[in-house]
C-alpha cells in the first residue's frame, strides 16, 4: 500500500513526521515495495531519477521516502 501524502495508519503501526522542508514531499511506503517505488518515482519525477532519500522509521518495515518535486 502505497500514498502519497498523510500515510494511512493500519494496526499497531505508527509513522514518525519528519521535516519537510519547503519543495519536497512525503512518500511513503512498505520496505519490501521499495524497488517498485523508486521505479514509479523514476516514472513520475524522469528516467535521470529524482533526489530522494530513504528514512528508516524505528526498526519496522515503515519507510519515508522524501522526493524533490520536478519544477
Amino acid at each position: 500500500m502505497q500514498t502519497l501524502g498523510k500515510p494511512e495508519l493500519s494496526e499497531n503501526r505508527t509513522i514518525k513526521p519528519v521535516p519537510r522542508p519547503s519543495g519536497l514531499q512525503r512518500v511513503y511506503c512498505i520496505m519490501e515495495e521499495r524497488l517498485e517505488l523508486k521505479l514509479e518515482l523514476m516514472r513520475k519525477f524522469g528516467n535521470s531519477g529524482p533526489a530522494y532519500r530513504r528514512t528508516r522509521v524505528k526498526k519496522t518495515e515503515d519507510a519515508i521516502y522524501t522526493v524533490q518535486k520536478s519544477p
